[in-house]
Order: C-alpha cells, then sequence, then structure tokens
C-alpha cells in the first residue's frame, strides 16, 4: 500500500502511513520513514526532513546526547554543518510512519554533489540503518539521499535555464520588432521605403538661402551701419540732419547716406537701436534748435554724436550677428542632403541590426521549445518507489 502511495504525492499523508517492511523509502516527490521497521517505538512531536551537503555532513561532529528534561531542540554542536528544513509533518496516529513532500527546483534545493537528507525530531537526528545508535546519532549514521529526487531537481534546474532563456528570447522579439516599427515609420514619413531613396536628395542642387538685410560683409559693413543711421536721422529732421552731422564733424557718415539700404527695411528688434527710436522728447527738441543756430552748444551737439556712435556701433554688432547667420544657414543648406542621407542610411542600417537580433531570437525559441518538446517536460509523474537505507551520503 505505501508503494502505491509514494506514486500520487497529492494523496493526502493519511494515506501514506502504514505496514512497511522496508524503514525508508522514496521517490521524487515523497521520503517515509517507518520507525516500526527499525524496531524502534513510534515517534511523538513534529518532524522535520532536513538537507546538508553530502560531503560535508558526513564529517559533521556528532549531535551531542539531548537533555530529555529540556522542552526546546538542543543546538547542534560546533562545526556541525547548517541544515535546510525541506518539510515537515508529524507521525501517524496509527503507525507512527513519517512522510515528507519533497520541494521542487530550487538554487538551494540542487547542488552539483547532491543533496544529504536525515530526519530530525524533538530529539535529535533519527536513524535510517540497522544497528545505529540510539543516542548521539551523526549525519553519518542518520543521512541519505534520494537519486529520484535528485535527477528530478537536475532535470528541473536544466528546464528552468530553458524557460529563463525563453522569456529573455521573447522579450528581444517584442523589443526587436517594435525597434523597427519605429524606424520604419520613420522612413515613411519622409517617403523613403528602400534604402535607393537615400540617395535622392544628394543629386539635387540645394536651394541657397535668401540674403538678410542685416547680412553684410564686414569690408563694408562700418559705412553701411553710417548711412543706415544717417537715414534714420533723415527720418526725423529730414534734409536738415545734415547740419547736425557737419556740427559734429561727421560729414562723411551723411554723404553715405543716399546710396545705403533705408533704414526702415531693418526687422523690427533691429530699428530700435537707430536714433528715431531712442531720441527723446526733449533731446529732439534741443537738436532741433541747434540746427537753426550757427552756434550751437557743445553739450548739445554732444548729444548727437553719442547717440550717433552707438548707432553706428550697435548696427556693427546686429551685421555682424546677422552676417554669420545667414552663413550658417548656407552651410546647413549645403549639407542638409548629406546630412539626411546619413541620417536615411542609419536607420535602415538599424533596421538590418534589429532584424538580425528578432532572427536570432526567433531561432532560439524555436531551439528551446525542440529541446523541451524532446524531453518531454511537463508535469513531474512519480515513479516507483525505492528503499533509501542504503543510499548514504558519502
Amino acid at each position: 500500500m505505501i508503494r502505491q502511495a509514494l506514486l500520487l504525492s497529492t494523496i493526502p499523508a493519511a494515506l501514506l502511513q502504514g505496514c512497511a517492511s522496508i524503514p525508508l523509502e522514496g521517490n521524487e516527490t515523497v521520503v517515509c520513514y517507518h520507525p516500526k521497521a527499525m524496531g524502534i517505538s513510534a515517534p511523538y512531536g513534529q518532524y522535520a526532513l532536513v538537507a546538508s551537503n553530502p560531503l560535508a555532513s558526513s564529517q559533521a561532529a556528532p549531535v551531542t546526547t539531548p537533555d530529555l528534561r529540556r522542552r526546546l531542540p538542543t543546538p547542534a554542536a560546533p562545526g556541525a554543518t547548517p541544515e535546510r528544513v525541506v518539510d515537515r509533518s508529524s507521525p501517524d496516529s496509527q503507525s507512527g510512519s513519517l512522510c515528507f513532500t519533497l520541494t521542487a527546483y530550487s538554487a538551494q534545493a540542487a547542488q552539483s554533489s547532491g543533496t544529504c537528507l536525515a530526519v530530525r525530531g524533538p530529539r535529535g537526528l533519527l536513524p535510517v540503518r540497522e544497528g545505529a545508535s540510539r543516542f548521539g546519532i551523526t549525519w553519518k549514521e542518520a543521512g541519505f539521499r534520494n537519486p529520484l529526487w535528485e535527477r528530478a531537481l537536475s532535470a528541473e534546474q536544466a528546464d528552468a535555464g530553458n524557460i529563463r532563456q525563453r522569456a529573455d528570447a521573447l522579450a528581444t522579439q517584442e523589443d526587436a520588432r517594435s525597434a523597427i516599427e519605429t524606424r520604419r515609420t520613420g522612413l515613411a514619413q519622409q517617403g523613403f521605403t528602400r534604402r535607393e531613396d537615400c540617395e535622392r536628395d544628394t543629386k539635387a542642387s540645394p536651394a541657397t538661402p535668401p540674403r538678410p538685410a542685416l547680412a553684410v560683409d564686414e569690408t563694408v559693413r562700418a559705412g553701411t551701419a553710417r548711412s543706415l543711421c544717417a537715414d534714420s536721422w533723415r527720418s526725423v529732421f529730414g534734409g536738415d540732419a545734415r547740419k547736425l552731422f557737419s556740427l559734429a564733424r561727421m560729414d562723411a557718415d551723411w554723404t553715405t547716406a543716399a546710396s545705403a539700404p533705408r533704414s526702415t527695411d531693418l526687422p523690427k528688434p533691429v530699428q530700435g537701436l537707430l536714433p528715431a527710436a531712442r531720441l527723446s522728447a526733449s533731446d529732439r527738441g534741443l537738436l532741433k534748435s541747434a540746427i537753426g543756430d550757427s552756434e550751437a552748444d557743445a553739450d548739445i551737439i554732444d548729444i548727437f554724436s553719442r547717440l550717433q556712435t552707438r548707432c553706428v556701433a550697435g548696427l556693427g554688432e546686429a551685421m555682424k550677428s546677422g552676417f554669420q547667420q545667414w552663413q550658417e544657414r548656407q552651410r546647413m543648406a549645403l549639407a542638409a542632403p548629406a546630412e539626411r542621407r546619413s541620417a536615411c542610411l542609419a536607420l535602415f542600417d538599424g533596421m538590418d541590426r534589429d532584424q538580425a537580433r528578432l532572427d536570432e531570437a526567433t531561432r532560439q525559441i524555436q531551439r528551446i521549445d525542440a529541446e523541451r518538446a524532446a524531453s518531454g517536460r511537463g508535469p513531474l509523474t512519480p515513479g516507483k518507489p525505492i528503499d533509501l537505507r542504503n543510499m548514504s551520503c558519502g
């Protein structure tokens, strides 16, 4: 009856207790210990199936004989190997048998050197071999291995690795598909569907951006600035503004005014640098009076000189900046076809790399699925139980 129960780990533990001639037996999912078959009385209290490293366990110091008056388990001797509880169980009320469920795969459960098991109760480890002492039992006397469980753990460990690899490959697939779609959309928005389309713009001559009024060459920049400022003075005082230039000994600034562009053609922000915009009402009145006075006061003429000098300097800087900006726009216009070509090719190159990632991830998923199908991975089916008494730990 116990052998049939071991085939189905989901059967309640009460059904696993029975009369058995083998004191210790188990399969991939269950270990059962029958103390009566060892000729000892039925245990009491709660018991644990514990695990340790088999090589270290065989050399561990013996457990000290417990004090029966103590209610708590006696601590392990110094230097003893740390234990890990696999499962806990209480003895069957009639037979005293103990049955433990074995864990599924985990990093702790599967060890390259195997896993040494033992049954520990309130009074220490239980013997699993005939002739073992009832007290001071060591792992050498109490420890055993379950090769069926270890093989199952090894298979589950390998499958767990495949599952992780498959999950990573699925994530790579999704990322690659998303990246390909994003690049394809970017190309479609520019009208590119093939790699050859990237060469389309390089064959056409780029349009030169128009030259704005402020884009003045350095060689004529100063003269143009003086002329524009003079034109602004003319817009305020008409032809009489010439007398102000004469009184301030700036006749050269006035003579170029006729051939220069009009100040009203300048951008609105730049017009704020001109005398027409900066001249206050009081200064306007003083300068108008100076025009009609043959001996104008020097302080009044100084007002004009400062405004004219400031206007020329401000326009000079504005024209320098305007010229540099126009040159940059020219450079960008000339470079735009080559830059668009590079950007277009980069998108196609990126699609090729993403497609290679997608193909590799797909092949990896197919390989893993084929390996798992060939090995029959699926729910564990427990096999026939075996005698574990002689499966020593080392």
